[in-house]
């Protein structure tokens, strides 16, 4: 009797537990479409923000090329002027000295001296990206009558390169606004880069108007200054970096901490 009763419960149990198994396979085999759905999902949006990205530097690089290049030309132009008129000028010179008028003559060659240097676009850095993507930002200064103080010691290739070249432009650009409000006196920006402890240090600092208390707050809260915001935040999460703005002395700097070592080891 109690065999024929189990036998029951077993024939009972059977179909219930076939019925079960078929729709905890499918929500199983559901769960992991959808989880493999989304997965590619994640993956090709990851890969588009890539790219956008990508191009954005892209873009960004081909306008400081082409920025770049007008500056050369424009060289160019000074360097065919200059030769052109050298003949004339040497002649100049050559019947101060005749003349005995040797203040003249100093005064004459230096402005020769200067004259010839305008006919050359001066290198920043070694590093050829960051030099093409600074240039033209530090050009526009200098003929402005700002002071400049450069240490660019960059080697030739670094893995944040472009990135790193986008981010100063902007910067100096930035800087730019400020520093061509200002008299020429006042216009002073100080770019450069040192190593430090298991990375490197780079940093833009610019004059900013003597009424513009030092304890003002976060600079990157102001609207002109918060346009660099989304670029320094891409660049610190591709490379880890850190970065702060702060005002002091009348300068306001702009402080970008890398980890790398000079040395690419």
């Amino acid at each position: 009797m109690l065999s024929m009763y189990t036998g029951a419960l077993s024939l009972k149990d059977g179909p219930l537990a076939h019925e079960y198994l078929i729709p905890r396979v499918f929500h199983i085999l559901a769960g992991l479409f959808i989880a493999i759905i989304i997965y590619k999902g994640m993956k090709l949006i990851a890969h588009q923000v890539d790219l956008q990205h990508k191009n954005h530097l892209l873009a960004a690089q081909m306008d400081a090329l082409s920025n770049y290049t007008s500056l050369l030309q424009d060289a160019q132009k000074r360097m065919s002027i200059f030769r052109h008129d050298s003949r004339h000028q040497l002649r100049l010179l050559s019947e101060l000295i005749g003349q005995g008028d040797e203040k003249a003559a100093l005064a004459f060659l230096k402005s020769i001296d200067t004259e010839l240097a305008q006919t050359q676009l001066q290198q920043w850095t070694k590093n050829k990206a960051i030099n093409t993507a600074v240039t033209p930002g530090l050009e526009k200064l200098k003929i402005a009558g700002a002071k400049i103080i450069a240490d660019l010691p960059f080697p030739q290739s670094l893995p944040f390169e472009i990135d790193l070249g986008h981010i100063l432009a902007k910067a100096l650009n930035l800087s730019a606004q400020i520093l061509l409000s200002l008299p020429k006196d006042q216009r002073l920006l100080i770019i450069g880069a040192t190593p430090i402890h298991q990375g490197l240090l780079v940093y833009v600092k610019h004059q900013v108007p003597p009424e513009i208390p030092d304890n003002k707050p976060d600079l990157l809260r102001e609207e002109l200054y918060g346009q660099l915001v989304p670029d320094l935040n891409a660049f610190s999460l591709t490379y880890e970096a850190t970065f702060r703005y702060n005002l002091h002395e009348h300068l306001a700097s702009l402080y970008i901490t890398i980890p790398y070592q000079m040395d690419g080891k």
